[in-house]
């Protein structure tokens, strides 16, 4: 049995409290937030907050004052939530270079295809090098940081980049494999 929006209906007294609160709550999560648009949305988390603790709320002393608390906890989190967003894009484009991905962007990769297929050659036939060059200008590591990394001779490393850019080199100038005469 599925529920309609017609078997549900706020509890009256918690329709009413939030009728007459809200431009005072709302208020409150404004002094708090940057802007209206995130003290709106700070206050509906607070009000399903409230809504679920409805029984503690309404039996307790000064239910104004518990809500109150309850949307500055709430515009707490918003704010946790944001930072944790701001972080996870920061990352991406630490990663990617760009947040967004555009259609000039797609194009411009359209000659990446053999580069991609010379990675899985190289990958499949020497990972140390290929995971050795990818440390060395994808990470952008020096050589003793890569040697540390992977556990392995900072000779090690040298050499591995050196060979593993030649066979990327070779591979994306001759991508069929035959050898040339």
């Amino acid at each position: 049995m599925t529920s309609t929006p017609e078997d549900f209906a706020y509890p009256p007294d918690y329709d009413q409290f939030m009728r007459e609160h809200h431009p005072q709550l709302m208020r409150l999560s404004i002094q708090r937030m940057r802007t209206v648009d995130d003290a709106d949305d700070a206050l509906q988390e607070a009000a399903v907050r409230i809504f679920k603790k409805w029984e503690i709320v309404s039996a307790h002393p000064n239910p104004v004052a518990l809500a109150r608390e309850i949307v500055r906890k709430s515009c707490a989190s918003h704010y946790r939530k944001i930072a944790a967003e701001e972080r996870r894009v920061a990352r991406y484009v630490r990663t990617l270079g760009q947040p967004v991905t555009t259609a000039d962007d797609i194009l411009a990769l359209r000659g990446m295809e053999r580069l991609d297929r010379a990675w899985a050659a190289l990958e499949e036939r020497a990972p140390r090098q290929a995971e050795c060059v990818r440390l060395r200008y994808t990470e952008e590591m020096n050589n003793a940081e890569i040697a540390v990394e992977l556990g392995i001779t900072v000779n090690a490393v040298k050499s591995s980049v050196h060979l593993g850019l030649a066979s990327l080199r070779k591979t994306m100038e001759n991508p069929s494999g035959e050898e040339e005469s």
